[in-house]
C-alpha cells in the first residue's frame, strides 16, 4: 500500500467512526470512500478487492450473512451507515472507465 493510500484510508476510518458516532457529516464520509474507490480502481484493484477494503474500514465481516444473522442489519427503515458507503463505493467504481495506473484506459 501506498503513503497516499494509506492517507486516503484513513481518512475513510476516521470519517466512518465520526458518522458512525454522530460526530462528522456523511457527505464528507462518502467523498473519502470515492476518493479512495478511484485510487483503487486507478491502481488495478478489482471490484471484489475494493468492496474488501471498504468493508474492512467500517469493521464490517468481508463476507456476507443472511439478514438474521447479520448483526449489522437494521431492523427499520433507514439503511446502517456501512450499507450505503459500500453501496456508494460499488456505485463509483463502476462510473466510470477502468483506467490502468499509467492513467490508459
Amino acid at each position: 500500500m501506498s503513503p497516499e493510500q494509506v492517507a486516503i484510508a484513513r481518512n475513510v476510518r476516521l470519517a466512518y467512526e465520526q458518522t458512525a458516532r454522530g460526530l462528522g457529516g456523511q457527505d464528507y464520509l462518502l467523498h473519502a470512500v470515492r476518493d479512495l474507490v478511484r485510487h483503487l480502481k486507478k491502481n488495478g484493484e478489482s471490484p471484489e478487492r475494493v468492496v474488501i477494503t471498504i468493508k474492512r474500514l467500517c469493521g464490517r465481516p468481508a463476507a456476507s450473512f443472511a439478514r438474521r444473522y447479520d448483526p449489522f442489519a437494521s431492523s427499520n427503515a433507514t439503511r446502517p451507515i456501512s450499507e450505503i458507503v459500500i453501496g456508494v463505493a460499488i456505485e463509483e467504481y463502476f462510473s466510470g472507465p477502468i483506467v490502468n495506473g499509467t492513467g490508459s484506459v
